[in-house]
């Protein structure tokens, strides 16, 4: 056996790691391990399937070269997901898709719903602390009036007889908080 690459550029597979699958046709054997992966689970838990689509008859070079799919009973096939190449985060991505696993999608959803109102109520309680400081400093400071940038970023210019009078270099009615 032969210890050369498959390719006179210097390619990383050799003679060895390649398999023939029909006249004409050589495939690596990681890839085919993952084909014959994907054809095992799918007969286990449903009709699941590997296609490669040829760039020049499928539509172009834009869309991937490999589907994953499902023969459905009715007899039409349904796309699952479509990768650029075949390695084992396929097959991870078959498990977190297959809904006979138990996933419980509403329970997925309320747990980030959950942390997305954890992460709101802290940025409110930041804010509402910076708040906070820019008051107290702006009470013990001794000049009539105090400069601060907002939490958007604006500059504002408090006055103690007017309120806000100065927003970002830019005069404000006296009373309005524009």
């Amino acid at each position: 056996m032969s210890t050369t690459p498959r390719t006179t550029s210097g390619g990383l597979n050799t003679i060895q790691d390649l398999i023939q699958t029909a006249p004409n046709t050589v495939m690596e054997k990681g890839v085919f391990s993952i084909v014959e992966w994907v054809r095992e689970y799918g007969d286990y838990y449903g009709q699941i399937d590997v296609a490669y689509l040829d760039p020049e008859k499928s539509g172009g070079l834009t869309d991937a070269p490999y589907i994953i799919f499902e023969r459905c009973r009715d007899g039409i096939p349904r796309l699952v997901f479509s990768v650029w190449s075949l390695d084992e985060s396929i097959k991870e991505r078959i498990i977190a898709a297959d809904m006979t696993k138990g996933v419980d999608i509403g329970d997925l959803v309320e747990k980030h719903n959950a942390k997305r109102r954890e992460e709101i109520e802290a940025a409110g309680k930041e804010k509402l602390a910076e708040a906070g400081d820019v008051v107290a400093h702006a009470l013990s400071n001794p000049k009539t009036s105090y400069t601060f940038p907002n939490t958007d970023g604006d500059v504002v210019k408090v006055d103690d007889q007017f309120g806000i009078v100065k927003k970002n270099g830019q005069s404000v009615e006296p009373g309005s908080s524009r």
